[in-house]
């Protein structure tokens, strides 16, 4: 097990243990947008357009997508489309192994312009015109069709669900949240402030490699060739990991709702156990104050200790649905679901 996998595991709490496999195919993990207005957006691929004769400053479509992160998806439609990637506006980041579903905002287009759209994996439908950017966390949660093969009682699935919803999960960020190395790298700018070693693990990007190897000794400039919001995406993982530390321990001591620190430069530490956390990590609040990047410096939040998955339904044995409220990751329920302490 490498370093970040080891860095990216978190303590079970329930760990029922029924096994099982999901994301064999993407139908196993469905995840549909559930709007403010509580309408979820269906991951069916019904096309339709709607010709509105008054054209507004954005089309509003609902992605439907296949084997894509949400960002890579919107990028490529951008491009598409001949317009600027910062066009495209979504509420929330979905699954890359799964069918999902979401609202997204074009600026600056017509309607039949997305008539050229042909990508392998994207679908847009629920087309319209709005005055209206969207931005993150505009959503108010996701509905999740979940699947689980091979599981050995998958009976016990409705008791999970019912236990679950009245007591609680924790709310840890969950392993996607990390990628393959970005907890690595973002440790390497926030904590170790080495610069070199961020872009060694970063020479798969063809835009660092080719800053590198234009000024060898420019180390910060190859890390700013790195998309801005995917940067804040890999910063945001150090914080992630700290968050699921602390959270970890206070549930150990009581496990109770409660509104906890994600910590950034102006977190005003006062929870000894969250002192003890950044102690043991060897950093403190400043250290999110990028020096070398301070436009990429990271200010610090609030995130529930618990999440309650609502709504739920079996639809057979081992097939299943739940909703939760924005932030709360589905696989880390799947995690408790599954796996065993």
């Amino acid at each position: 097990m490498c370093e970040t996998d080891i860095l990216m595991m978190y303590k079970l709490f329930y760990g029922f243990g029924i096994g099982g496999e999901i994301k064999e195919s993407s139908l196993d993990f469905v995840v549909e947008e559930i709007l403010k207005d509580s309408g979820i957006c269906s991951a069916d691929k019904k096309s339709n357009f709607e010709i509105d004769l008054e054209k507004k400053e954005f089309v509003h479509a609902t992605l439907v997508k296949e084997n894509w992160n949400t960002n890579t998806a919107c990028m490529k439609i951008a491009y598409t489309l001949g317009i600027d990637k910062r066009d495209v506006g979504y509420s929330g980041n979905k699954d890359k192994n799964a069918l999902t579903s979401q609202r997204i905002s074009i600026k600056g287009v017509k309607i039949e312009d997305l008539k050229k759209i042909n990508i392998d994996g994207i679908f847009l439908k629920d087309i319209s015109y709005s005055n209206e950017k969207i931005y993150l966390g505009n959503h108010f949660g996701n509905r999740f069709i979940i699947s689980i093969k091979n599981c050995g009682d998958g009976e016990r699935i409705a008791e999970f669900l019912e236990i679950a919803s009245k007591k609680g999960i924790a709310n840890y960020f969950g392993g996607q949240r990390f990628g393959k190395k970005n907890l690595e790298v973002a440790r390497e700018i926030i904590k170790n402030q080495n610069y070199e070693r961020a872009v060694m693990l970063l020479l798969d990007n063809t835009a660092v490699k080719e800053q590198i190897e234009k000024n060898k000794k420019d180390f910060v400039s190859a890390v700013k060739k790195i998309n801005r919001r995917n940067l804040n995406l890999i910063l945001c993982s150090y914080q992630s990991y700290l968050f699921n530390k602390y959270l970890e321990k206070k549930l150990e001591i009581e496990w109770k709702q409660e509104e906890l620190d994600v910590v950034g430069y102006d977190t005003q530490v006062k929870d000894k156990t969250l002192a003890l956390v950044l102690k043991e990590e060897g950093i403190d609040e400043n250290s999110f104050i990028i020096r070398k990047m301070p436009e990429m410096s990271l200010i610090g939040g609030k995130r529930m200790a618990l999440f309650f998955p609502f709504d739920f339904k079996i639809i057979d044995k081992t097939k299943f649905s739940f909703s939760l409220v924005k932030s709360c990751y589905a696989t880390v329920l799947l995690d408790e679901l599954m796996k065993k302490k």
